[in-house]
């Protein structure tokens, strides 16, 4: 399965923003993790591993 990373610096928030792109077809889905979390929790609990047979 096809992941990418992606990296740049909001200058409203001034802070480095973070986010996983996984799969390059199929229906989109768009995974938030939770308030302490970081923008690889998803993969880290599995979540990612779960769907990734139903990519077209």
């Amino acid at each position: 399965m096809n992941r990418e990373y992606h990296r740049w610096y909001s200058e409203r928030l001034h802070r480095d923003m973070e986010l996983l792109v996984f799969g390059h077809s199929g229906e989109p889905v768009l995974l938030l993790p939770t308030s302490k979390g970081r923008f690889f929790q998803a993969e880290d609990f599995g979540l990612i591993g779960a769907i990734a047979d139903r990519e077209v």
